[in-house]
């Protein structure tokens, strides 16, 4: 394998150039290997198990979206239901308060 050798030279003299000091080969690969990988990632195509389970994940989030738009629709719907319940225990409150009046006055002949 011709590349990673290639790879290796490269990177010990770049690192040489710009360190002054020699690193070992262990220590290399692994500036060569995260280099070359952030750049070419995207060139190396990806096991179909890792793709799937991608796959899944960004419909899963689209689920989640989809349901929490629900939920807040909920929401908003069971608000507005208290608010219409909180205005009619009102009136009743006040029809009940408008009936002991009138049968105040009815027990006084008035």
């Amino acid at each position: 394998m011709l590349f990673p050798d290639f790879i290796n030279a490269i990177a010990a003299e770049a690192i040489r150039a710009i360190t002054g000091r020699l690193f070992t080969v262990v220590q290399i690969r692994q500036v060569a290997t995260h280099a070359v990988g952030k750049y070419f990632a995207d060139l190396v195509p990806e096991p179909t198990d890792e793709r799937a389970a991608r796959v899944r994940v960004l419909e899963a989030r689209g689920h989640l979206e989809q349901a929490s738009a629900i939920i807040s629709q909920l929401q908003s719907e069971l608000g507005s239901q208290t608010q219409q319940l909180d205005k009619v225990l009102s009136e009743i409150e006040d029809k009940k308060q408008l009936a002991l009046k009138y049968e105040a006055l009815a027990k006084t002949g008035g």
